[in-house]
């Protein structure tokens, strides 16, 4: 199993780029944190959680504010982590992208 907990940067790509800050934790296979989004000229509070088996992590972000849910599988490499999403937003819409991750500093 993929130790993931630490600092992370990621990039959500699809019609815009969001930047993404987050500390994640680690408890065996279950993963959770905090963090914030910026999405255009706003920056929001997140929250996190999900599981990492093998080389891969399903998170699971969800913003306050303006609230949104970004379900993310990604595939873990060297303290990095890539691979797509599919967001919803409280006013029902939908849309998918892509996850690009760097771990910045190992807890």
């Amino acid at each position: 199993m993929s130790s993931v907990a630490g600092s992370w940067s990621f990039k959500l790509i699809d019609s815009i780029e969001r930047n993404l800050i987050l500390s994640l934790f680690q408890n065996k296979d279950n993963v959770f944190g905090t963090g914030k989004i910026r999405d255009g000229n706003k920056t929001l509070d997140i929250s996190a959680s999900g599981s990492v088996q093998d080389n891969m992590m399903d998170l699971a972000i969800s913003s306050t504010g303006s609230v949104s849910l970004y379900k993310l599988k990604l595939e873990l490499g060297n303290e990095t982590a890539y691979g797509d999403y599919q967001a919803y937003s409280a006013s029902g819409e939908s849309w998918n992208g892509s996850a690009d991750g760097q771990m910045t500093a190992p807890l």
